[in-house]
């Protein structure tokens, strides 16, 4: 069974999978299910369908042709915020769910010092890390309120927490 629940998904034992019967609640709190988490953008479409946020069209069509360029920035821009906002937190729930057993970690194009200190914190078991399509910057705001992005300070001290981290990927990210 709990082979089932890791070929799933997390996305969908998180969400679905424990409504099905009592069992499978109970089993969705496993913490084996949680030591491979792999977090892709599917995921994110998923969540934005759920969320029901409207689509770029339904937004235009309130906007002034003048507008628009400058609102399809801004409506992309909120909509990823929202979106990212939520899915970090889900992310973190699974890594409560893990109960400090996380061994496996992929994150594709999400990811913030907020939802690192939380890993490293959390997951001091962590052997293998992916950070897929990601945006790391060397600036570092000092305002307690900024927590979007993912500075180079802040995945040098999740590397220094990380004891047990054998493997480092970092395909198509981008560090400037």
């Amino acid at each position: 069974m709990l082979l089932i629940m890791q070929r799933i998904g997390w996305y969908d034992v998180l969400t679905n999978v424990k409504k099905v019967c009592r069992h499978w609640y109970v089993l969705s709190k496993n913490p084996s299910i949680w030591r491979v988490i792999e977090l892709r953008r599917d995921v994110a479409t998923k969540l934005r369908e759920k969320m029901d946020i409207p689509t770029y069209q339904e937004y235009c069509s309130k906007v002034r042709f003048s507008e628009k360029r400058m609102e399809t920035f801004q409506y992309e821009s909120k909509v990823l915020k929202m979106v990212n906002k939520v899915l970090e937190k889900m992310v973190m729930h699974v890594i409560d769910l893990s109960r400090g057993q996380l061994h496996d970690l992929c994150i594709v194009g999400l990811g913030s010092d907020n939802l690192f200190k939380y890993i490293y914190q959390r997951s001091r078991q962590l052997r293998r890390l992916r950070l897929e399509n990601c945006f790391v910057c060397c600036y570092n705001y000092e305002s307690h309120d900024y927590d979007g992005d993912i500075t180079l300070k802040g995945m040098f001290q999740m590397l220094r927490n990380l004891p047990l981290l054998e493997e480092l990927e970092l395909p198509y990210t981008k560090i400037s």
